[in-house]
Order: C-alpha cells, then sequence, then structure tokens
C-alpha cells in the first residue's frame, strides 16, 4: 500500500454517514457501540500517518512501505525526511560485534575489521576477526574472553562498542598454536591466568606500560618466544607466567618493578643474562630454576625476600647480589661475586664452590656466616671489611687464600673458621680480636708466619693445630701456648701480657730469636730452658725496665745468648 494510498484513504472518510447510522439507531444498544468502531478506525489511520511511516522512513525500509522515490521533494506538503539523510544516517548505523566479525559489509577475507569502537564508528579501531568481547564487571569496559580467528598476527583494540579494552581474560589464547605475534594496546591493565598458554609458535611479547599485572601461567610454555620487554608499570609477575619458555633469551624489564611469583621463569633454557631492576622486593621460590644457559645475573638491594632455590640447578658464572640471596644462587659454576649489600653471608652460602675465584664483600657486613665459604679451592685472595665483627664456624675451611688479614673490628673467629687452608702463608689478625676458637687455623700446613695484634686475646691452644711450617709467630704472652714442639719456630715475638708461663719456650731447638714486650713484668721458672738455638733476645724498653722484671731461676736456662738488647743498650743476659 503506498503512502498516497493511506493519505486519500483519510480524507475518503464520511463522517455524514456515520452521524446518518447513528440517528438511525437511536434508542437502539449498537448506537453506543458504532460510535466509538468509527472513533477507534480513524484513531488506528492516524497512528499509522504519524508514527508508523516516519520509523519506516528512518529505517530506509522503502520496500516494506513501497514509497517510490520523491524527485520533487515533499510534494504533498508532507514533513517528511530527505532520503540523502536518510542514507548517511544509515551508513553510520552499527549493531555490537561481539565476536570481531565484519559487520559492516568489508571484505571478510580481511585479517582486520571495523568495529563500533568509537560510538559514532566517525574514527573506528582496526582489530583482528575473531576476537570475543564481553563486558567487564564494572560495565564500563571490556576483556577479551576468547579469540576465534585463524590469522596468525593479532590485534586486541583499546576500544570495542565505545568502552575500553581493559582485560585479557581467563585462557583467552589458551592453546592457540598459530598466534605468532600480537598486539597488545595501553589501554589493558591485567593480563590474567593462562591468557596466552601453549601459545607455541608466539615469538614476541611487548607489554605496554598501562600492564599493572601479568596472571599465573599466562605465557606458559610458549615454546618459540625469544623476548619480553615488559612495561613500565608491571608489578606482578604470576607463578609460571613464563615458565617453560625454552627459547627466551631476552627478558627487558624497562622500569618495571615486579614481585616476580614462583617459577615465573622456570627451565627458560636460552636465558643468558638476567638484570632484575631496582625497586623489586620479592622473587619466588624456584623463580628461574633450571635456567640451564644462565650465566649472569644482578639482582637489586631492593630485594627483602627470596624464596628457596630462586636460581638452583643454574650453572651462573658472575652475580651481583645481596648477601640475602647468595644461599638461592647455585654456587657450583660461579666464578665471580659480589656482594652488594646485607649484614651477614648467610652460613652455607657459596659452600663447595670450587670455580669461585673472586668476592667482593661489602662495607655493610657484619658477620660471616657458618661454611660461607667452605670449599671454595679456586678462591686465593679475601678482603675482609672493616665492618666485619664475626667469623663463623668453617666459614673459609679449605680455601686456597694465602695471604690473610682480620681488620681491628672482627672480635670472634670461630671454630674452625681457616682449617685446612692448604696455600695460607701469613695472617694478621687485628687489635680487636677476643676469642679464637678451636682449630681456627687447623691444618694450614704451608703458614708460616702469624702476628696476632690483641694483647688481651683469648687463643685456644689447638688454634694453630698443624700448622707443621711455622717459623715466626707474634703473640701476646698468655696465647704462646698454641706454639707446639713440632713447629719449626725460629722466632717468637711477644707482644703483650705481663707474664711468661713456666716452660712456655721450653726445648724448641729451632728457635734462634725471642723479642720481648716492655709490658712483661714476669718470667717464670724454665720459661726459655734448653733453646739450644737461642742466640737473640730482644727487648722492646729501656736497660731500667729490663732489671725491673721478675725473673725466677733457671728461667734462660740452656739458653746461649749472653745479652740482651734494649732501646737504650745492652744488658747482660743474667742482668
Amino acid at each position: 500500500m503506498k503512502r498516497k494510498d493511506i493519505l486519500d484513504a483519510l480524507n475518503d472518510i464520511d463522517f455524514d454517514m456515520i452521524e446518518d447510522a447513528e440517528r438511525k439507531h437511536q434508542g437502539t444498544h449498537n448506537t453506543v457501540w458504532l460510535r466509538w468502531v468509527a472513533v477507534a478506525a480513524c484513531l488506528c489511520l492516524v497512528i499509522g500517518v504519524a508514527v508508523v511511516l516516519p520509523m519506516a522512513l528512518r529505517h530506509g525500509n522503502d520496500r516494506w512501505l513501497d514509497i517510490p522515490e520523491d524527485t520533487d521533494g515533499a510534494s504533498d506538503g508532507d514533513d517528511i525526511t530527505d532520503s540523502s539523510e536518510d542514507d548517511a544516517m544509515s551508513s553510520d548505523t552499527t549493531f555490537e560485534d561481539t565476536t570481531g566479525d565484519n559487520i559492516n559489509g568489508e571484505d571478510s577475507d580481511n585479517e582486520l575489521s571495523t568495529g563500533n569502537n568509537s560510538g559514532t564508528n566517525s574514527n573506528p579501531e582496526k582489530y583482528t576477526d575473531g576476537l570475543v568481547f564481553e563486558l567487564n564487571d564494572d560495565k564500563v569496559s571490556y576483556a577479551v574472553v576468547k579469540y576465534e580467528g585463524t590469522t596468525s598476527k593479532v590485534q586486541i583494540p583499546s576500544i570495542f562498542n565505545g568502552k575500553s579494552v581493559t582485560v585479557i581474560a581467563d585462557e583467552a589464547f589458551r592453546n592457540c598454536k598459530n598466534i605468532t605475534d600480537i598486539t597488545i594496546p595501553d589501554s589493558i591493565i591485567n593480563i590474567k591466568y593462562a591468557s596466552f598458554y601453549g601459545c607455541e609458535n608466539l615469538t614476541s611479547v611487548e607489554i605496554p606500560n598501562s600492564v599493572t599485572s601479568i596472571g599465573s601461567w599466562a605465557f606458559f610454555q610458549c615454546e618459540k618466544l625469544e623476548s619480553i620487554v615488559l612495561g613500565d608499570s608491571v608489578n606482578s609477575i604470576g607463578m609460571y607466567a613464563f615458565g617453560y619458555c625454552s627459547i627466551l633469551e631476552n627478558i627487558d624489564f624497562g622500569d618495571s618493578t615486579p614481585d616476580i611469583g614462583e617459577s615465573a621463569f622456570r627451565e627458560c633454557n636460552s636465558l643468558v643474562n638476567v638484570t632484575i631492576p631496582d625497586g623489586v622486593v620479592s622473587i619466588g621460590e624456584a623463580a628461574f630454576y633450571n635456567c640451564a644457559s644462565l650465566e649472569n645475573i644482578v639482582v637489586p638491594d631492593s630485594v627483602a625476600f627470596i624464596g628457596d632455590a630462586a636460581f638452583g640447578a643454574t650453572k651462573i658464572k658472575t652475580a651481583t647480589v645481596p648477601a640475602i640471596v647468595l644461599p638461592q644462587v647455585s654456587p657450583m659454576y660461579l666464578q665471580t661475586v659480589v656482594i652488594s649489600s646485607g649484614n651477614k653471608i648467610p652460613d652455607m652460602s657459596l659452600a663447595n664452590g670450587k670455580n669461585l675465584t673472586s668476592v667482593t664483600i661489602p662495607d655493610s657486613v657484619k658477620s660471616i656466616g657458618s661454611h660461607a665459604f667452605s670449599g671454595c679451592t679456586a678462591l686465593t685472595n679475601i678482603n675482609i671489611p672493616g665492618s666485619v665483627t664475626s667469623i663463623g664456624k668453617y666459614a673459609f675451611d679449605n680455601v686456597n687464600v694465602e695471604y690473610l688479614t682480620i681488620p681491628d673490628s672482627v672480635t670472634q673467629i670461630d671454630e674452625k673458621a681457616f682449617s685446612s687452608c692448604a696455600n695460607l702463608k701469613s695472617v694478621l689478625i687485628g687489635k680487636g680480636v677476643a676469642n679464637i676458637g678451636q682449630h681456627a687455623f687447623y691444618q694450614c700446613t704451608a703458614l708460616t708466619d702469624i702476628t696476632v695484634m690483641s694483647e688481651s686475646v683469648n687463643i685456644d691452644r689447638t688454634a694453630l693445630s698443624g700448622c707443621s711450617s711455622l717459623k715466626t709467630a707474634a703473640l701476646p704472652a698468655q696465647a704462646l701456648s698454641v706454639i707446639d714442639y713440632y713447629m719449626p719456630i725460629q722466632t717468637v715475638v711477644i707482644n703483650g701480657g705481663t707474664s711468661i708461663h713456666l716452660l712456655e719456650l721450653a726445648d724448641f731447638e729451632t728457635l734462634e730469636s725471642i723479642e720481648i714486650s716492655n709490658s712483661i713484668t714476669r718470667i717464670e721458672m724454665l720459661a726459655f730452658s734448653d733453646c739450644s738455638n737461642l742466640q737473640s733476645i730482644k727487648f722492646n724498653g729501656t736497660m731500667s725496665e729490663w732489671k725491673l722484671i721478675e725473673f725466677e731461676e733457671l728461667w734462660n736456662s740452656g739458653v746461649p745468648a749472653t745479652k740482651v738488647v734494649c732501646l737504650d743498650g745492652e744488658v747482660p743476659l743474667n742482668k
């Protein structure tokens, strides 16, 4: 039915006829009924013209109304929208595309579609066919929840249906084995659980600065993933997030400071270098476990927690790390270690690091733990800083250091701290040491000289047991008992104390020279007796001070020396 026919029908209504029919049936029951039928018919026609017709015109449904093109404009005087405006409105209108399919008449073979991404579609954003979107709980943003496409290069839009795309949902691209490249827009905030799990042909990922978290298992077993670039805002990387990415060679953390989850990079067997940015606080258990090619790591001082075996089963050669990290680094292949911070080197931290040749200990360290460097047989040089106060049991056991200086700050040297250091030749122990434990230098068979500068030190008598090459010892008087008969001792410097005890140095046939501190006030019976080669006795005081010393009988029995050399002259040995 044509528009003109509808209008003519309205004009042809004979209201006189209706009134005549009413007069004929006045007084009957049907009079009221006929009146309302006529009114209803009129209303239907009016509604049809006033409401339905304009709506049909706005939607361009000319075939439904069978309205011919009006080349003369609104010739009947009706207020009808111009057809050119109708066409423009129709071409701008799109519908919600929840699958990324091309709904605007574009070629379906194109990789990218233009969805209803700008509200008015005046500046549509391209994205890959097959992406499925869902509204987030906030109702003001979208999540990518699934990919049903076949193209290898995927582009996620930042805007969909006029709203930001902020989330890549759980398992959204799981096992999409055809994907090689993914473009993640800077609207994405969260990459969630297993979102790219098993995308075995994905080669590279660039995480934009907008992303704050990467969920657990997010890129797990992406076997061809070679490089990762993290945006500056990433603050957490979930467990196994990049686990078993077997050819991953490079991680660029940018300026991000993420907490690194358990096994986050486990068995990334092509990683060679890892530099974790300053600001990272936590590294989870086994985070880089069994990264078989990993050789160099840098971990910042900001790390306050590190899980067990974080760098376990690796072949790391150089490490710059805070002390807290050391126990979690496999020491087997380590060659160079720079300890950047910490107040204690933990127990067992580098034990049996047989390839370790260089270690740097910072001034912040106060304590070196038990077995910390035990068995580091290639370590030939140790610099103990002036901040250290204690050295634990077996701390440097079986280390091949040659020369050792222990600073004045050290007060405690525990049992066997330097035992079995077979190449150790010379030891200087500072003034602050108070205690030297049992067998502290046990079986240091190459040790030829030792100096202990503290006058009040307590030395266990077994401290130098097995030092079979010792020739020179500078010790306070109370420590002379550590010198044993089998030692080829030649020179003894008594640098402190007040008394030289009974038989303290008796019968040392190799002893040639003794130097005595002016703090000595008493030399007991037989103290130097039968030292048959003792030719030189020096006293670090004046002749008058020497004469004030209390000498017991036979203190110098069998000694060939005949004089004592004082600072201001010589005194006969018999006083």
